[in-house]
């Protein structure tokens, strides 16, 4: 059996792989239904992010493909939030129906600041996602 470890150590020393800057995560895996879930978006890195508006992030349930589900009806894409390197933030939420759910949080770096996200020229923008469950115990 091979020791991949020095290898991708060495790559991620050298810049040819990059490790995650920016986490989202939920407080566990599993949920009963209308059990409180936090989510908890970790920054890393060493930039200022922007992310959100209206939705700060957005829930996707399992149903043969990704589908959202509606949080809050925005009229308006609102004006980014913004975490500070090494800043942390937190939200609770509550799901009823069982199912496999994912957090989707979208967020860019380099923004110009009080334009939505949309508008705001950020030089990188970024995807990534937390999955988790709901009921099925």
């Amino acid at each position: 059996m091979r020791n991949f470890s020095l290898p991708i150590f060495m790559l991620l020393m050298m810049g040819c792989i990059s490790q995650p800057t920016v986490s989202v995560s939920t407080d566990k895996d599993k949920y009963e239904p209308d059990q409180p879930i936090t989510v908890i978006i970790h920054n890393r890195g060493h930039d200022l992010i922007f992310f959100g508006g209206c939705n700060d992030f957005t829930v996707e349930k399992w149903e043969g493909e990704w589908k959202v589900e509606i949080q809050k009806i925005c009229i308006w894409e609102g004006f980014p939030e913004k975490l500070s390197p090494g800043g942390k933030k937190s939200y609770e939420m509550r799901i009823e129906k069982e199912g496999t759910y994912r957090i989707r949080f979208e967020y860019g770096i380099g923004c110009v600041e009080g334009k939505p996200l949309s508008q705001a020229s950020c030089s990188l923008f970024k995807t990534i996602y937390s999955e988790f469950e709901v009921g099925g115990s």
